[in-house]
């Protein structure tokens, strides 16, 4: 008797009538995860634009790594035809994309901050004599958030910053501003902003600060604020609303560290929850200090480790992961000069030995201790330049940003949200 094939084949096609289909639109999260953890950055705002149900596993979702883009525009300005054109170059992939925007008017922006996929903009077509206006943008995927108007009556304000992601509920704006001329009531005004308040918050401090706040930098709290090209370090604590003067050195012999720093470069960064003081003088190479608060100094940094610094008018520390994109640009300065973006190795192993030589004989001028030094007089350290990548080549080779920056002024180093 020849066996019953249909009925042999009945427990398969009932456990495949039992199996679960899902829409396009409902995929699981963890398969979604997978799909969007191997795309490029770009891909990942498409791939969220497609969907409104595959927006939500973006949140928390494991990074690529984060090498920063360049930002390019020839002009941070909506003109009167009402558009605005900027540039977004992706320097692993080695591609650029170049974005259009239209507008119902005229804007123009200067840019105060750049952390997670976001620039802190001020308007200064909406901004008045007695009012400032401040802005969230991501040139990723074209998004504005508006924030309530502040109100700054008798003073300009100089920097902002903010403290986290735009998405996350305690993301604070700061902002500072104050007066600082001769024979007049100097005084510093610093104003926050949290996620969801309904205006600012002020505080004014008077008596301490004689010129304006340079830079800032925002870490675990407080905000840090550089005075004097780095001779003077305040702190703002956010929670407190406390402001305490931490260094002062324009009096103990240290100006001549300093002397010229100003007709370059001058950068205060938050790095790996230290705060670094970066400067370019005239004619010299980068120099890294990082704040000492057992001793209330500057300390020579002679390397930065594992970690790049991003410096411009955006700047920002940069972890460099033992593998993937970001692995060789550990100890690396990246900043703009002139109409290109370039790199600068704080330390290579044959400059090293020779500075080396040179500071122990420096001695009598500086004081060292351990791996780092105080800062207690004219630090004339050269460091090495490097390329901008492993192997050989010419130099324009090497320049990892060189292919796509010439000739274009205004840039800005921003990280990808994704």
């Amino acid at each position: 008797m020849e066996p019953n094939t249909k009925q042999s084949k009945q427990p398969d096609s009932m456990v495949e009538s039992e199996e679960e289909f899902r829409p396009w639109s409902n995929l699981p999260d963890d398969i979604l995860r997978q799909l969007i953890e191997k795309l490029h950055p770009v891909d990942r705002v498409r791939f969220c634009a497609i969907c409104k149900n595959w927006r939500i596993p973006i949140k928390g979702i494991q990074s690529m790594d984060r090498f920063p883009w360049l930002m390019t525009y020839l002009q941070f300005i909506l003109y009167d035809e009402h558009t605005f054109e900027y540039t977004l170059a992706d320097p692993v992939y080695r591609k650029s994309y170049t974005v259009r925007e239209k507008s119902e008017r005229e804007r123009f922006y200067h840019v105060h901050a750049s952390k997670f996929g976001w620039l802190l903009l001020r308007d200064e077509q909406r901004s008045e004599e007695d009012t400032t206006c401040f802005l969230f943008f991501t040139p990723f995927d074209k998004k504005f958030i508006e924030l309530p108007v502040l109100t700054s009556s008798g003073y300009d304000v100089g920097v902002a910053t903010f403290s986290s992601s735009v998405a996350c509920s305690d993301c604070t704006v700061v902002a500072i501003g104050g007066k600082s001329f001769v024979g007049e009531e100097n005084y510093i005004v610093i104003s926050t902003y949290r996620s969801g308040d309904e205006n600012w918050s002020s505080k004014k401090f008077c008596g301490q600060i004689f010129e304006p706040v340079k830079d800032v930098a925002y870490s675990r709290g407080k905000v840090y604020c550089s005075i004097s090209y780095g001779l003077v370090l305040g702190a703002y604590d956010v929670a407190d609303k406390t402001w305490i003067l931490l260094v002062d050195l324009r009096h103990d012999g240290f100006s001549d560290v300093l002397l010229d720093s100003y007709r370059i470069r001058n950068h205060l960064i938050e790095s790996d929850e230290e705060i670094l003081l970066a400067i370019h003088p005239n004619n010299r190479d980068w120099r890294v200090y990082r704040f000492e608060v057992s001793r209330g100094t500057w300390v020579v940094k002679q390397s930065l480790g594992n970690r790049a610094l991003f410096l411009g008018v955006t700047s920002f520390s940069l972890a460099a992961a033992s593998g993937g994109d970001t692995k060789d640009i550990a100890d690396m300065i990246y900043y703009h000069e002139l109409d290109k973006s370039v790199g600068f190795s704080l330390t290579k192993s044959s400059s090293v030995r020779e500075t080396r030589e040179r500071e122990r004989e420096q001695m009598a001028m500086v004081e060292y201790d351990e791996d780092d030094g105080m800062m207690n007089g004219d630090d004339e350290t050269d460091y090495d330049h490097g390329s901008l990548s492993e192997g050989g080549g010419n130099e324009d080779e090497n320049q990892l940003f060189g292919w796509c920056t010439s000739g274009v002024m205004n840039r800005i180093w921003i990280q990808s949200p994704y």
